[in-house]
């Protein structure tokens, strides 16, 4: 059965092909979003939107159930924690230097 969703980050509506009643994963075929979506129990029809421009509706809003962090957060996140460990390492490299140097010197 097909059934009409909207992408939770750009907002466009498209159509998936899915058993009623299942949970599933799929990309947005406009940015290329993940997003998890359960579809209704029972006969639900396809409904057709009339501008894709327009906000999502409420019923969209339940089926796409988890959001997924977007390449850019991802991106933030990973060059976060190289930013720490680069930094990290500095300042044990640093305390080494210091107590190998110090001990010398005595």
């Amino acid at each position: 059965m097909q059934f009409q969703i909207a992408c939770r980050h750009c907002r466009r509506p498209f159509a998936i092909e899915a058993e009623p009643g299942r949970t599933l994963r799929c990309n947005c075929p406009y940015c290329g979003e993940g997003m998890t979506v359960a579809t209704p129990a029972g006969d639900t029809a396809t409904v057709p939107v009339a501008d894709p421009s327009k906000t999502v509706t409420d019923d969209l809003r339940r089926t796409a159930s988890v959001r997924q962090p977007s390449v850019k957060g991802r991106l933030v996140r990973k060059v976060t924690v190289v930013f720490v460990v680069c930094w990290l390492a500095v300042i044990l490299l640093s305390t080494l230097l210091y107590v190998i140097f110090s001990s010398m010197s005595n």
